[in-house]
Order: C-alpha cells, then structure tokens, then sequence
C-alpha cells in the first residue's frame, strides 16, 4: 500500500466499472462504481473470501446493464432498505401522535393501549400514503 493511501482500486479492462477493492485493514471486495445524475455511487458486490471472481462479474455485468438502461441499482438499495425500516411500530408513533389531537384523552389511552397491545397480531404489511386509513381497517381475525 503506498504511503497515505488508504485504499487501492483496481478496475477491470473486459468490464467497465468492475473492481477490486484492497483496504489498509486488509479487506478485500469486489466493487462496482458509476455516475448517475452527477453522483458518483459505488456497491460492494462482496468480500473476495466470500464471492469468487467470475460470480462477482456476472454481477457487475448485470450492474452495469441496469445502469446503462437507467436505472440506479444503489438508489434502488437504498429505497428499498428505507421501506423495509417502515414496520407497523415505526408508523405507529406517528399514527398515535396524529390521533392525539382528535380525540378525548381517555379515547386517545383506549386506542393507545389496544394498538400497543394488540401490534403484533396485526396482518397490515404494506402501508399506503393514506397509513392511518389502513391501520384503522386492518385488523383480521383469526
């Protein structure tokens, strides 16, 4: 490692935007890096232990395709992890808080204590813009 670095890419002359990833720590990953929008975005396709090389080209291949169609693989990553960390007790803070102004405040602990209680037996997996609609019909029986 030259001195000050504190990580070394090497891309791949067959594959445009492919690379390999050695850090000062020892780490080595396999990369895959491109511009979308005037941002640079750069993916870890995985340790260089764990996916070997030819794995980790058919990845980047794939990659690359998807962004030469326009799409945004890491935008895409990132969406879909900031969905997945909208679980019903995330949006319950925000439906109670909602509901407090509108309702009395022995009404606002009844509802409080029956969705607190009652959470995890709810079947509402998906949430639409309207959430609180579907909090309010979403209770199943079983």
């Amino acid at each position: 490692m030259p001195p000050g670095k504190s990580e070394i890419i090497v891309f791949d002359d067959d594959i445009p935007l492919f690379g390999f990833r050695v850090r000062a720590g020892g780490s080595r990953t396999w990369i895959f890096q491109y511009r979308q929008g005037g941002k640079q975005r750069r993916m870890s396709l995985g340790s260089a232990t764990a996916i070997n090389a030819q794995v980790a080209r058919e990845q980047a291949a794939k990659l690359h395709a998807l962004v030469k169609l326009g799409h945004d693989p890491a935008g895409q990553k990132l969406a879909a992890r900031a969905q997945a960390s909208e679980t019903f007790a995330a949006l319950l803070g925000r439906y109670l808080a909602h509901k407090k102004a509108s309702l009395r405040p022995r009404s606002f602990l009844q509802v409080d204590r029956h969705l607190t209680r009652y959470a995890k037996r709810m079947r509402c997996v998906w949430f639409c813009a309207d959430w609180w609609i579907v909090l309010r019909f979403s209770f199943l029986p079983y």
